[in-house]
């Protein structure tokens, strides 16, 4: 028997998934298994093409996942001339992790690669945990799985090391896993898992959900059922055989799997077969290593992805540091009954505004399309929306029609204009040609940045009265 074409086994998961739709072809990989040495030497017995892999998702943060992601990224960029490969993991990476025994004596697994790993060999971290399409929509990433069956409820005597007070602390539902799916035209759809912490079931029909209830094809990676009561194990058959899947793949430990997802891209082919894009079903597209909102493509500048939300979150405390403290400035007393913000970001400003969750709801509209709300607001505030609105005018008009007589607008932005106490502006010539050219793109693509010092003007033509404006300098640090 030859032994140089056998694979290591391990305990560990990693799949290598290839989707084909019409002349395109996109290649991923799904976890890197327990250890870089396995990773390699399978990957190189099983003669994988890594140059055609684009992306690295991690379903979560366990070593029997993670534990080859440094070789597979040094191989995957060498194939690939030293091209960057975007790595995309969730956010929330514990220092350790590990298992509370019965006589609870913690111990402790391998740590996963650190952040610093990843990008010192050449990986291009994309840190997500909201929902996000990939690879021009082929691929869809879940944010955090609900837990909605009774009985799906993670690791028992799962642990994390909290390294502030360094002690251990429970982490049973391992809230950091996704899934990754993808959905067939007359199929339906294709969901991987990398353990299923969450539980196999929970998993299916969270895809169902996040997937427009689209049929569900195939389940393939770790179903967590080896540890099941028989009555668990029950329950778990019987409301996964009810979702109906056509194909269940659990994956079993020490296997890479090469799955090959071919699809024909023809609809009047009745034998072919048709990869939707995910874009049907969420709101999200990937480019350039960052993840944009896909509601009215090509419509707002700005990505959405975690480094964006974290910018919006920290410009919200500096805005609260210029006003005081405060969250506004217009005068609309203690008991304000109904308030809109416009382009509410990540939400920060309305959350604080509403003070409890069930005060505060959010919706998906363009703010810039007909209104169709059926009653008036008290209040109307809008921030760091230069930018974002092609028609400022036709805004101003109808949140005048839209607010209770005596309500109030206030509009708070960024001004585009730098300026000096020192004169050290005119030496900076690099600074005002970014900003020149910046300005000329913004007014080209219609949504000019500079609009802020017109809006007083406008917001008195669209019939408002005693308009106020207020200017505050901001230092900034231009090296």
């Amino acid at each position: 028997m030859r032994m140089d074409n056998i694979c290591c086994g391990a305990h560990g998961f990693s799949t290598l998934i290839t989707a084909t739709k019409g002349p395109k072809k996109h290649t991923l990989l799904f976890d890197a298994g327990p250890e870089d040495d396995v990773w390699e030497r399978n990957a190189t017995r099983l003669g994988l093409d890594l140059a055609s892999v684009e992306y690295i998702q991690l379903s979560h943060w366990h070593r029997d996942h993670t534990g080859g992601l440094l070789r597979a990224i040094q191989m995957i960029n060498a194939a690939k001339n030293q091209a960057e490969v975007v790595v995309d993991v969730h956010p929330d990476r514990p220092d350790y992790r590990g298992i509370m025994t019965p006589t609870q004596v913690p111990i402790a697994l391998e740590a996963d690669p650190t952040f610093k790993d990843i990008e010192a060999v050449g990986g291009l971290l994309l840190k997500a945990d909201q929902v996000h399409t990939i690879l021009e929509d082929t691929f869809l990433v879940s944010g955090a799985i609900p837990r909605t069956s009774d009985y799906e409820l993670g690791i028992p005597g799962g642990i994390r090391l909290n390294t502030s007070s360094g002690k251990w602390e429970a982490d049973e539902m391992i809230l950091d896993e996704r899934l990754l799916m993808c959905n067939i035209k007359g199929k339906g759809l294709v969901v991987f898992t990398g353990c299923s912490h969450p539980g196999v079931v929970n998993t299916a029909r969270h895809a169902q959900e996040i997937g427009g209830h689209a049929p569900l094809y195939a389940i393939v990676g770790g179903y967590h059922l080896a540890d099941a009561d028989p009555e668990k194990l029950r329950k778990s058959m019987d409301d996964l055989k009810a979702l109906n899947p056509q194909v269940l793949m659990p994956g079993k430990v020490g296997q890479m799997h090469r799955v090959q997802v071919s699809v024909a891209l023809s609809s009047v082919s009745l034998g072919g077969i048709q990869l939707y894009d995910i874009t049907e079903f969420k709101h999200c597209r990937l480019h350039n290593g960052r993840r944009y909102h896909a509601f009215r493509a090509g419509a707002y500048l700005m990505p959405n992805d975690q480094d964006e939300q974290d910018r919006m979150d920290l410009l919200h405390h500096v805005y609260r540091l210029l006003l005081g403290g405060k969250l506004h400035l217009a005068p609309i007393g203690e008991t304000p009954q109904r308030v809109l913000d416009l382009g509410t970001g990540t939400g920060i400003w309305a959350m604080d505004f509403a003070e409890t969750p069930p005060n505060c709801i959010f919706e998906v509209d363009d703010f810039e399309e007909e209104w169709v709300y059926r009653k008036p607001f008290d209040f109307i505030h809008g921030r760091e929306l230069e930018g974002c609105i092609a028609k400022d005018d036709k805004l101003f008009q109808r949140a005048f029609e839209h607010l209770n007589p005596g309500g109030y607008i206030e509009m708070q932005a960024t001004s585009t204009i730098f300026a000096s106490d020192d004169g050290t502006l005119e030496r900076a010539k690099e600074v005002k040609f970014w900003l020149d050219t910046l300005l000329e793109g913004t007014s080209r693509f219609g949504k000019p940045l500079d609009i802020a010092p017109r809006w007083k003007g406008k917001l008195e033509a669209a019939g408002f009265v005693d308009v106020q404006e207020k200017i505050l300098k901001v230092g900034l640090n231009i090296t």
